[in-house]
């Protein structure tokens, strides 16, 4: 499950998440990966929560307008994998929108 569609100021801090899941069996070899315009992210806080999948956090500290693009998670398993992404804007009358859906593997 992911984010419903959020509209926040500018320089406010925002995430993004994605729920991976797997087979049983495979869930060790589960990993998660964020991209922003095909590029692995920078100057941000990816955190992992394992249960069922893992819930994977993608944080961004005060949001400044060069955080405006195209943000994917990539989940994996070794054998499968799956994607989602969302559009992030950071608009120049200061509003941020984001959304994402999220990956099942």
């Amino acid at each position: 499950m992911g984010p419903l569609d959020v509209t926040i100021s500018a320089s406010q801090d925002f995430e993004l998440r994605c729920l991976a899941t797997t087979d049983a069996i495979e869930m060790p070899l589960l990993r998660v990966e964020w991209l922003k315009d095909a590029s692995p992210v920078n100057r941000v806080s990816v955190e992992h929560r394992r249960m069922h999948g893992i819930e994977s956090f993608l944080k961004i500290k005060k949001a400044k307008i060069d955080d405006t693009g195209n943000y994917t998670c990539l989940a994996g398993n070794g054998i499968d994998s799956d994607n989602q992404s969302a559009q992030v804007v950071v608009a120049g009358n200061g509003l941020l929108t984001y959304a994402l859906e999220c990956c099942i593997v």
